[in-house]
């Protein structure tokens, strides 16, 4: 299960600040498949990364589950594939330790 409360993210442009997620709460229960949709710009990725724990709200918190895992299918996945070793060596070597959230 993971808990959003009241978190907001915004980030620095030339004219001020961009508020990417305003203020809000949600809840999702466990063993839950869901999915992220939206316009471009509509603040999708940056909501993943909080649930992530890759970068911090700048209001709010979030509260995760302590067995809580997270699968994303990148929308950049040229970016981080070596497209020289094949799927199987690319991810042992990726997960070497095993898939940690």
């Amino acid at each position: 299960m993971i808990h959003l409360f009241d978190i907001a993210k915004s980030y620095p442009t030339s004219e001020g600040v961009h508020a990417v997620i305003k203020p809000t709460r949600l809840s999702l229960p466990s063993h839950r498949r869901i999915g992220v949709l939206g316009q471009n710009g509509a603040g999708k990725s940056t909501l993943l990364k909080l649930m992530k724990r890759e970068i911090v709200p700048v209001e709010g918190e979030v509260k995760r589950h302590g067995h809580l895992r997270i699968g994303q299918y990148n929308q950049h996945s040229e970016e981080i594939l070596d497209l020289e070793k094949d799927p199987l060596t690319f991810f042992q070597e990726m997960y070497s330790e095993g898939v940690v959230t």
